[in-house]
């Protein structure tokens, strides 16, 4: 009936129908089929590619930044073992030379002397009897200003290590048994200087961290910053270190930080690397907002085409 009065009146009815749906709707459900079919073809597959490569920079952003965390914390824990562990084979030379019976007194002074200038981790050495009275103090004119203990304890004597100082740099007493022919003859002890560390921490804290609010330092038992890269916070409570350490680096989450703690050998201390974890994914923040942004540009585009299609089509 519409058809035949469009033929004989030339007026176009306003609400065609076939089989009972309006020319009207029949296009726009058409436009719309074609819409979600264009959508599906192009952005779909398009999203699921992305959603791949975030997954793939996602783990592959975690392993590096746990690789550089616990390379970090190696290097650190070696320098405060080797500074250490200097000291102390330093220490023992001395006390060997102080006892060498094959010797003249002067010449095991003398001996002694040359070993102390040649160590670099000894500046000033006191030597003690078996039971830890002072016997002398040796060492270079220009560190009459390091002090040494008048005498050693013995709980001192027994773990071999003295309470951390500040001075100039932060100073740890070191205590190491002296023997001569297998027999305990006394001790050795020397204010230990950790700065060789403290500035091997501040590079490697402005180099490889590239953050400011990323550090490497090192705490004692207590949790007192023995080494760490902001000077002001040496020998204050940054916070305990983990109950449970090994030599070996162990990654964990902490309120938002990526830490990476090791036990040193030559002390009972931990080295502890952290970084904030937006800071150490903040290449996958930006990659995921790379990705999403190219999704919706091309679901855009992609709706725009098949509109301007499917018009083309339904006319």
């Amino acid at each position: 009936m519409e058809i035949a009065r469009y033929m004989t009146t030339g007026i176009v009815p306003r609400g065609p129908r076939r089989g009972g749906v309006r020319w009207g709707r029949m296009r726009t459900s058409f436009r719309v089929k074609i819409a979600l079919l264009t959508i599906g073809v192009a952005a779909l597959p398009l999203a699921l590619v992305g959603w791949l490569l975030i997954d793939v920079n996602a783990r592959e952003v975690e392993s590096s930044s746990q690789a550089l965390q616990i390379a970090l914390t190696e290097q650190v824990a070696a320098a405060v073992d080797g500074e250490l562990r200097r000291a102390r084979t330093g220490l023992s030379a001395i006390g060997n030379a102080l006892t060498d019976a094959s010797l003249g007194e002067e010449a095991r002074l003398a001996t002694a002397l040359r070993l102390l200038d040649a160590n670099e981790s000894l500046e000033v050495v006191a030597v003690y009897d078996a039971e830890g009275a002072l016997i002398d103090r040796m060492g270079d004119p220009s560190a009459r200003g390091i002090e040494t203990p008048d005498a050693l304890s013995a709980a001192l004597r027994e773990r071999g290590l003295g309470e951390a100082t500040e001075g100039e740099s932060v100073r740890v007493l070191v205590v190491e048994r002296l023997s001569a022919a297998g027999r305990a003859t006394g001790w050795g002890a020397s204010p230990v200087s950790l700065a060789p560390v403290q500035a091997r921490v501040a590079e490697l804290s402005r180099a490889q961290l590239a953050s400011r609010r990323g550090r490497v330092m090192v705490v004692d038992e207590a949790g007192r910053a023995m080494v760490h890269p902001d000077a002001s916070l040496r020998l204050s409570t940054v916070g305990a270190p983990p109950a449970t350490l090994s030599r070996a680096p162990s990654s964990s989450e902490v309120d938002g930080w990526l830490r990476t703690a090791a036990a040193t050998d030559a002390a009972p201390w931990a080295v502890i690397t952290e970084i904030p974890r937006e800071v150490a994914y903040a290449s996958l923040a930006e990659m995921r907002a790379i990705v999403i942004g190219t999704i919706l540009g091309t679901l855009l585009l992609a709706v725009i085409a098949s509109l301007l299609l499917a018009r083309r089509l339904a006319a």
